[in-house]
């Protein structure tokens, strides 16, 4: 009896696992996008207040912890919370937290969202990275050219020039990429489905 109560256990635990990721599917079922956990997200959820007039949320920032049973949960770092106080006038919050590693986790109901958006460090990198090509691309072309030949002047001037373009298309590159579950107000947007496989 033990035996089949610690197997069940330990199956309950693998499937738990297994389902840490969320995929999403694009709503005409042609792409796919898996989001691992421990990945930084940001979640937006409707708010009470929504209207016409306001794209009221409540964007919630931090690390996906799992999904599973509809239900997504991830630790909150930061929360950005947009509500309309009457027709014409929105509010602005926003709360960020400490020592979230400490804090229990946040379950979010999927079926609710409106948005996820997704911050991979790649990018994160790909920005700095551009950043130091513009600048060594700048001190090569104002410190370094000045002292060159008329013949290696040119060529340096190309190098620069090409390095400053690279540097300046990785530095602009976003950071983010945002996935829609329902049409966000003002713009027409490709709509995604959390994928229950």
């Amino acid at each position: 009896m033990k035996t089949h109560l610690l197997l069940l256990l330990l199956l309950c635990l693998l499937q738990s696992k297994a389902s840490a990721q969320l995929t999403l599917k694009s709503f005409d079922g042609s792409r796919n996008y898996s989001i691992p956990a421990g990945m930084e997200i940001g979640l937006k959820m409707p708010t009470l207040t929504a209207n016409d007039r306001c794209d009221c949320g409540l964007l919630s920032k931090g690390s996906l912890e799992d999904y599973w049973l509809d239900t997504i949960t991830m630790r909150v770092r930061e929360e950005i919370r947009i509500y309309a106080l009457d027709e014409n006038t929105n509010k602005k919050e926003e709360t960020k937290y400490g020592n979230v590693e400490n804090k229990p986790v946040t379950p979010f109901l999927a079926k609710d969202a409106l948005s996820i958006s997704v911050f991979p460090k790649a990018r994160k990198n790909l920005n700095k990275i551009g950043i130091v090509f513009m600048m060594l691309s700048t001190l090569q072309g104002l410190v370094v050219g000045p002292l060159l030949s008329d013949d290696a002047r040119g060529l340096s001037d190309k190098i620069v020039l090409g390095s400053f373009g690279v540097g300046f298309v990785l530095a602009v590159l976003p950071d983010s990429k945002t996935f829609y579950f329902k049409q966000p107000k003002d713009k027409t947007e490709r709509l995604w489905l959390i994928s229950e496989e």
